[in-house]
């Protein structure tokens, strides 16, 4: 049931990402997601100090597969991207009370109560939470177009790897290349930038393994003594396991006969606190 919802609904972060950075209405992000997903009902409101999420509803068969996280993390981003604080009254249906709670401290929603109390965020009747875009280190474009830089790189070394692959279970059990690719990614970061620190992390939603790079040196970000907690710049970069294998979860087969582009390759760039880095991801 999993593979044909993931299938039919195919969450990809970097595709909202690069339509939500060239928006400047909170109406065409949520027109977008409106279109991608039928049945979703979803209510957003800017204001002049603030973004209202007034409604966010997902039918029962499109859950499980991050379409959730997928809206609030793309609604952060613009929130990032505009200044200004996002919030919401958290209407939970029955019995999912506490889901909805971690869900959205998950993504850095906090209780608007005691010492977080912010009156302008406040609605006289019901339970606000709310999400405030965070005071970013100075952005570096540098960062993010090193990594791009290697892209033909990145292509040659997934290109050999599926043209070695053989779908005998013994060989892969069942479980694709993607992590194969992943790995081969790392590897050509680590040798061109090892300043950077380069790694691999699997997504729940649909087992896929994808490189994530931070823009710090590993001697420094493993430095259990240093407790600062200063924002660090990442990138995702990421093959879409749609383009060369179907399936799901642990089941995947070779898509014949694929050629791999420059434009296959996707990077998809955020920041994240650094006491969370291994925990957030």
């Amino acid at each position: 049931m999993l593979r044909k919802k993931l299938k039919k609904y195919k969450v990809c972060f970097p595709v909202w990402y690069k339509f939500a950075q060239s928006q400047d209405d909170i109406q065409k992000l949520v027109d977008f997601f409106l279109a991608k997903y039928s049945g979703l009902a979803l209510r957003v409101n800017e204001y002049e100090n603030k973004i209202k999420l007034d409604k966010i509803f997902i039918p029962k068969e499109m859950r499980g597969i991050g379409i959730g996280t997928e809206i609030i993390t793309a609604l952060k981003e613009y929130s990032q991207r505009v200044g200004k604080p996002i919030v919401l009254n958290p209407e939970p249906e029955k019995g999912k009370k506490g889901a909805l709670q971690r869900f959205y401290e998950r993504n850095e929603f906090v209780n608007n109560v005691g010492r977080r109390k912010d009156y302008d965020l406040t609605d006289t009747f019901s339970r606000t939470m709310y999400y405030k875009p965070k005071k970013t280190i100075a952005s570096s474009n540098s960062f993010e177009n090193s990594l791009k830089s290697l892209t033909s790189a990145f292509v040659d070394a997934a290109q050999q790897i599926y043209d070695d692959w053989d779908e005998n279970p013994d060989v892969y059990g069942g479980g694709g290349i993607c992590h194969l690719i992943a790995d081969s990614f790392v590897e050509i970061i680590n040798k061109n930038y090892p300043n950077y620190t380069a790694t691999t992390f699997t997504r729940d939603d649909i087992q896929h393994v994808e490189t994530i790079v931070y823009n710090i040196d590993p001697d420094i970000l493993y430095d259990e003594d240093d407790e600062s907690n200063e924002l660090v710049e990442l990138v995702i970069v990421d093959l879409s396991p749609f383009i060369y294998e179907r399936g799901g979860g642990f089941s995947w087969t070779k898509i014949p006969d694929v050629e791999f582009s420059n434009n296959d390759i996707t990077f998809y760039k955020t920041t994240i606190n650094r006491q969370n880095i291994d925990t957030d991801y």
